[in-house]
């Protein structure tokens, strides 16, 4: 990637930009592995999330250096100074997405979360349990293949992998305010997931292991919800990033988001947004849109 020495924060070699970036530059969103080397001191002007894949890294953001070990998640902003050292001839691999300031708030829009309050920490890292590594690691794959002749086709799935990224920065944030058990958080994670089909509540009480009443009531705790209110705002949540982000109709949106009822879908989402589907897609954008 090519690389342009100016307007620098204190201290960074260099600063990458997006427009040099072939694939960034024209679908806002790239992806590629990085393996065992150390870099530059730089920054850039778009967002890079990357996983370590294989043993570990020392890294260097903003003046500090740590140790990073399999399974860490890395946030790293625009204008954040970081580079990779090599570790005495340790083998270190990491996947990395990255994706245009634009891009971001679009998905963060649509995710209902705040851009500005996720990146606000110092550094932003969480370390993955085993359900997260294994949908990034097998994902990775999916794009790395894919990307040899269709590079095209990998523009969601990159997505798909940056809106999973902020939703596991994000909860360990939300839980860990109210203290939440470890499972609560877990299964909150299940059920958000992006490849999740949608359970409802009956599969929610399987999933925790606990009776109806019992599982309201941790709920109600944790997340000021029922089971079922809860749910209702996770396919929202979907329904307004397909809205936003795709040229789907508004009656295979309403099948995406798990309602058999276009009827009943147009009267959930307005009652939660305000506005009906049609509506709120085109408040959302002037990209002309099916309609049914």
């Amino acid at each position: 990637m090519s690389v342009e020495a100016r307007q620098l924060p204190s201290g960074c070699d260099c600063k990458v930009y997006s427009r040099n970036n072939q694939i960034l530059a024209k679908y806002d969103v790239s992806f590629h592995r990085w393996l065992n080397e150390s870099t530059s001191l730089h920054c850039h002007d778009f967002y890079e999330f990357f996983i370590i894949t294989e043993h570990g890294a020392l890294h260097e953001l903003n003046g500090k250096t740590s140790r990073l070990s399999k399974g860490t998640l890395c946030m790293i902003r625009p204008d954040d100074c970081h580079k990779f050292i090599k570790d005495d001839g340790m083998f270190c691999d990491h996947i990395n997405f990255c994706i245009t300031p634009s891009h971001l708030e679009l998905i963060c829009r649509a995710l209902k979360i705040s851009l500005s309050e996720l990146i606000a920490e110092n550094e932003i890292q969480v370390n993955l349990n085993d359900e997260e590594y294994g949908f990034f690691s097998e994902r990775a794959k999916l794009i790395t293949n894919i990307m040899l002749n269709r590079p095209e086709n990998c523009s969601p799935l990159i997505c798909d992998l940056v809106a999973r990224a902020v939703f596991c920065i994000f909860i360990r944030r939300t839980v860990s305010g109210y203290d939440c058990p470890a499972w609560f958080s877990r299964l909150l994670e299940k059920i958000n997931s992006p490849e999740n089909t949608l359970p409802g509540a009956k599969e929610v009480y399987d999933l925790a292991g606990f009776s109806p009443a019992s599982t309201i009531a941790y709920f109600k705790k944790y997340t000021g919800k029922t089971v079922s209110e809860y749910l209702t705002g996770i396919k929202c949540t979907r329904a307004c990033y397909l809205l936003k982000s795709t040229e789907l109709s508004i009656i295979e949106i309403a099948g995406a988001s798990g309602y058999n009822s276009l009827s009943h879908f147009n009267k959930t989402f307005k009652s939660l947004k305000g506005v009906t589907p049609s509506a709120y897609r085109k408040q959302s954008s002037s990209k002309p849109h099916s309609q049914t």
